[in-house]
């Protein structure tokens, strides 16, 4: 069972390195509005990865192209608009947002809209982890399956955690650093957005 979960924490390390919607998102929001009004937004891979993970084991390698396209189409129009928002918020209130509760909802809500248009958790889960689970399952018990599950989100979730923690505290050191962080930020939010519309339109114009 521990060989699992070994496995899952081995195979969270690369996806906490590897850039992502989310984790540019979660960045550009701890440094506008700190690292406290943002760590609830780490715990929406929790929420939204569970039923993925369901159904990808359920039709595992059955996702037809075209559904991943418009995951990404949809997805890029997502990340465009929360890019466009915290633009205009930086530009009506300077780099550091006033933080309440309502701040840390509006976190975790944007997050969890990114992750359910984000097609890195279906193809990660229908591709590689889900063979993995499926493999402990059947060849070991139910227990190593979950404890690769286990393994994957401690990991995943903690990483997220420490680098919203880092980006938000680095960003409130300098006013001047905060404003370039969160400019690149936006940026790289956008060039994601542009990215993920484009492919998620060619691949819907070369599937016809």
């Amino acid at each position: 069972m521990w060989l699992y979960f070994v496995q899952g924490v081995a195979l969270a390390l690369p996806s906490i390195i590897a850039p992502s919607p989310l984790k540019i998102f979660l960045i550009s929001r701890s440094l506008a509005y700190g690292w406290r009004a943002t760590l609830p937004a780490t715990l929406a891979p929790l929420v939204i990865d569970g039923p993925i993970l369901m159904a990808s084991l359920l039709v595992l390698n059955q996702i037809p192209p075209w559904y991943l396209n418009v995951l990404r189409l949809l997805g890029g129009i997502v990340i465009f608009i929360i890019a466009w928002r915290i633009s205009r918020l930086l530009r009506a209130t300077g780099p550091t947002l006033k933080i309440s509760e309502q701040v840390g909802q509006q976190s975790f809500r944007q997050a969890l809209g990114i992750s359910i248009f984000n097609p890195n958790p279906y193809l990660l889960w229908s591709l590689v982890a889900g063979p993995i689970v499926l493999e402990a399952w059947r060849q070991v018990s139910p227990m190593a399956g979950l404890s690769f599950v286990v393994g994957f989100y401690v990991i995943f979730v903690l990483g997220l955690a420490a680098l919203v923690l880092v980006f938000g505290t680095v960003g409130r050191i300098s006013t001047q650093a905060n404003k370039v962080l969160n400019g690149v930020a936006i940026l790289a939010l956008v060039i994601l957005g542009v990215y993920q519309i484009a492919v998620g339109v060619g691949g819907i114009i070369g599937e016809w």
